[in-house]
Formats: structure tokens, C-alpha cells, sequence
């Protein structure tokens, strides 16, 4: 599956005019919590995805004019994303009080929220996530962590209509899973089940090498 996924991250990328394709393994994205609550996991994992492609969004903004791109840039930067601008460092070292605003603003703002003003209108946002259910366990932890993962991006595309996500799950998992949350049902339609021909198979080992 991590084959599959990778030659679409390269057809996306070779387009004439490519959408923002970002990769992430599911592992790194997992919130760290010991919760069992359904609602608490999804929004975790909306956070953390939606951080994640403002992040991405801000090491791609060149002059930051308005300011949603401003703080799309500066998060970028505290993330590790971008390297601080000439600016920006001046401003650090002078513990300027425009610096600190803008970090309080990070932490205030609804990137959910800030992610939809950027994006509409704009080109598409693909999401290539691997790796999602990596040492699964079939244990109430487990299933809930993996489950509140797929609603949170089925949330997020309703959210912002630019978003595409590419993930793939193992079909024994996907069975249990969807089995005991009734909420993935709407995520049926999205569904594709894989087969590879003879060529296509030869073009994945192609990739891989």
C-alpha cells in the first residue's frame, strides 16, 4: 500500500500545475492521548492534521501581506517548517510585542477555521497519509484511535472542499472498524478496493527501486 500511495504522490506532483501534495505517516499525526472518548479523539486528530497543513501551506507562502498568511507563515517557522526570516529573528531578539501577539494568536486561533479562508477558491490540497494502521491491535484503543482518524478527515473535507485525502487500510481492518462505528458508513462510497494488473505491478516495483 505504501507503493500505491507514493505513485500517486508522483503523478500529483508531475501535473502541469500541480496541486500542494503533503505526506505525513499516520504514527507521527497520532494525537497522544488516553482518552476514550470518540468526539475528544476526532478533534485531536483534526487539529493536528489541520496544523500540519497549515505548516506545510507556510513554507510556501513567499511576501505575507495579510494577516491569515502572516500567520501561516510564522506558525510554519515555530513548527520547524521554515527557517525564521531576517525580520522575524530581528523581531525575536527584540522581544517585540508584534512577535508575541502573533504566537498568541497561533494559539487562539481556529486553524480549522483559518485553513478555510486560505483555501477557497484555491487550487486543491491533497493529503497523502501512510501508514494509519501501523501495529494495530484489535483492542477498544485501537479501534477508536484508527476510526475517529477516517471521521476526522471525512469532517475536514466538508470543512474545506479543497482538501483530497489518499490513505489506505488493511480490508480486515477496515472490516472490524466499521463494524462498531456506525459514523465510517458514510465513508463507503469513498471506498476503493485495489487490484493490481501485471504492468501495474511492474510500474510499483519500478517506483520502488
Amino acid at each position: 500500500k505504501s507503493g500505491l500511495l507514493r505513485l500517486v504522490r508522483h503523478r500529483l506532483i508531475a501535473q502541469a500545475d500541480s496541486p500542494l501534495v503533503i505526506s505525513a505517516i499516520g504514527t507521527d499525526l497520532s494525537p497522544p492521548l488516553s482518552s476514550d472518548d470518540s468526539d475528544e479523539w476526532t478533534r485531536a486528530w483534526k487539529e493536528r492534521i489541520v496544523r500540519l497543513i497549515a505548516a506545510e501551506i507556510g513554507t510556501k507562502i513567499g511576501v505575507a501581506m495579510t494577516d491569515d498568511t502572516i500567520t501561516l507563515v510564522e506558525h510554519a517557522e515555530l513548527s520547524g517548517f521554515r527557517s525564521r526570516s531576517i525580520v522575524g529573528a530581528l523581531f525575536d531578539r527584540l522581544k517585540s510585542p508584534v512577535t508575541q501577539l502573533t504566537r498568541e494568536r497561533l494559539g487562539v486561533e481556529n486553524p480549522e477555521r483559518l485553513l478555510q479562508r486560505y483555501a477557497n477558491g484555491k487550487s486543491t490540497i491533497w493529503l497523502i497519509i501512510d501508514d494509519v494502521d501501523q501495529n494495530f491491535e484489535n483492542t477498544a484503543r485501537h479501534r477508536l484511535k484508527v476510526a475517529t482518524f477516517f471521521i476526522a478527515c471525512r469532517q475536514l473535507v466538508a470543512s474545506v472542499p479543497e482538501l483530497r485525502f489518499r490513505m489506505s487500510v488493511r480490508p480486515n481492518i477496515w472490516s472490524i472498524l466499521k463494524r462498531q462505528f456506525e459514523g465510517l458508513s458514510h465513508l463507503q462510497q469513498y471506498i476503493c478496493e485495489l487490484s493490481w494488473t501485471a504492468d501495474e505491478y511492474r510500474t510499483l516495483l519500478a517506483k520502488r527501486v
